[in-house]
């Protein structure tokens, strides 16, 4: 019977110190990026990262999360542009009878809007690159 206290204990143990390690680890999993001399975090990180360097481009997801004062106006409002025609093409393709020019220009836009705010965030990675000297 003291054996399987001993080993209960131990198992116990173990996950409080993972859980306070996890607690530690800064928000969880996921990418981290710097721009500037700011840390994004996770989304913004794969909005960043996946899109030009690492944490992921939009990939139309609503501009909502992370610090956008970073973001020009006009590179949010191309963000949220690149969102609304997103939802408008996968609305146009569940339609009985889908519009084909409709989609197509559609589809024509966003891949636009996402060249645009790549292009955008490439240059800022690499002012960032040759402002820091690496």
């Amino acid at each position: 019977m003291s054996k399987k206290i001993i080993v209960l204990l131990a198992f116990v143990g173990i996950l409080a110190v993972a859980g306070v390690a996890f607690a530690h680890w800064g928000g969880g999993p996921g990418p981290r990026r710097w721009v500037g001399n700011q840390q994004l975090v996770g989304c913004w990180a794969e909005s960043m990262g996946r899109m030009a360097f690492g944490g992921g481009y939009l990939r139309g997801a609503p501009v909502r999360r992370g610090d956008l004062s970073i973001y020009p106006e006009e590179i949010v409002d191309k963000m949220n542009e690149l969102h609304r025609a997103n939802l408008e093409l996968r609305l146009a393709m569940i339609e009985n009878k889908p519009d084909e020019q409709k989609i197509r220009s559609l589809f024509e836009k966003s891949e636009q809007l996402r060249k645009e705010i790549r292009s955008w965030r490439f240059e800022q990675f690499l002012k960032a690159r040759t402002q820091s000297g690496q």
